[in-house]
């Protein structure tokens, strides 16, 4: 953010949850803030389109290792799923934004990851989980992304 706007102070909170900074909240100032981040807007963002302009397209398909890992970081995790006595780690991504979620899963085509979903009818907003399982694609994610800090 810094390097975004060198001449504003950015702001920074750390949430703590059992001993640990569990978040951290950033913050800026900048009255042309719209123009850099035309998709964030007033209310949910399941509720409102999130549309990237032609620019930040560009960047996400010449990234998307880095695009991936900041979705990640921000609504994804890694677990050790159990199937009766047999256990394998996989990656999740849930949000309830259809946009987001076509993002993130355009980014693990555009890896050559494959992903299943799994829909959630009854939750506000229809939340859907991306789940990413196959041995050779989480080997390759916790090679590049590794856990999460």
């Amino acid at each position: 953010m810094q390097q975004l706007f060198p001449e504003n102070e950015i702001g920074l909170t750390e949430s703590w949850y059992k001993g640990k900074v569990s978040c951290i909240e950033v913050s800026v100032y900048y009255k042309a803030l719209p123009l850099v981040f035309p998709q964030h807007g007033k209310g949910m963002k399941h509720t409102r389109l999130i549309q990237l302009e032609d620019w930040q397209q560009r960047i996400i398909e010449a990234y998307p290792l880095e695009f991936f890992r900041g979705l990640y970081h921000s609504d994804g995790s890694r677990f050790i799923n159990k199937v009766k006595e047999y256990e394998y780690p996989r990656y999740q991504f849930t949000n309830n934004s259809a946009d987001i979620i076509r993002l993130f899963t355009d980014t693990c085509d555009r890896l050559k990851l494959h992903w299943t979903a799994k829909s959630h009818p009854r939750s506000v907003g229809g939340a859907y989980d991306i789940f990413i399982s196959r041995r050779a694609d989480v080997a390759f994610l916790d090679q590049y992304i590794g856990p999460k800090s």
